[in-house]
């Protein structure tokens, strides 16, 4: 199988929109930037990079991933997996980890206040 290229992943990431859109949550920033007819179009790897610094807050959609128990459409899992680990420098492989850590740590802390 051939490696898979920065146009797969703009599908790919396109395919994470409409497949979050499917429970209510629509990651537009993502959209913005990976379909190229947008104002804030920069491509798939780029838009990548740019939502691993912003992620790790509250405000992603990180959490509400886990909420949902669909981690499998967050960015840092794709960042993680084999498929797509290529397109990806060794500091972004660490953030997608930082970030899931501390997404976990705060499902788990808003779990552990909402059952008191």
């Amino acid at each position: 199988m051939a490696s898979l290229n920065e146009h797969d992943l703009d599908v790919e990431l396109l395919r994470i929109y409409e497949e979050s859109g499917k429970f209510g949550y629509w990651p537009k920033r993502l959209y913005q930037m990976v379909v190229p007819h947008c104002e804030r179009y920069i491509g798939g790897v780029a838009a990548v990079r740019k939502l691993l610094e912003v992620s790790g807050g509250e405000a992603s959609g990180l959490v509400r991933l886990l909420d949902e128990n669909r981690l499998d459409l967050s960015i840092e899992s794709l960042v993680l997996s084999p498929n797509w680990s290529h397109l990806f420098k060794p500091w972004d492989i660490k953030r997608a980890q930082e970030n899931l850590r501390y997404a976990n740590a705060l499902h788990h802390a808003k779990a552990k206040e909402n059952s008191k």
